[in-house]
């Protein structure tokens, strides 16, 4: 039982949360997948370099973490079809 001290009983009897968090927050916003260099290197089956420059020219959106740098990989595919020519 004291582990269910931690959590909080919500409004509806069966829905258990932890304090402070919203029930919705995990329905509400999408998923976020960040991946690195490598990972996008890997799915857009191209090398490390080329993604690199694709960063430098402002064709793909990152973001940068201290010294390492992310990709929202839905970003990344919206950009890349902003930039295909039919």
């Amino acid at each position: 039982m004291t582990a269910n001290k931690a959590l909080k009983q919500t409004t509806e009897p069966n829905k258990v949360t932890a304090p402070n968090t919203p029930i919705s927050h995990h329905e509400s916003q999408p998923s976020k997948e960040l991946i690195d260099y490598r990972e996008a290197a890997r799915r857009l089956k191209l090398c490390r370099r080329s993604v690199e420059l694709l960063v430098k020219r402002g064709e793909i959106p990152h973001i940068k973490i201290g010294r390492s740098v992310r990709f929202d990989w839905n970003s990344v595919i919206k950009a890349l079809t902003k930039h295909s020519v039919a």
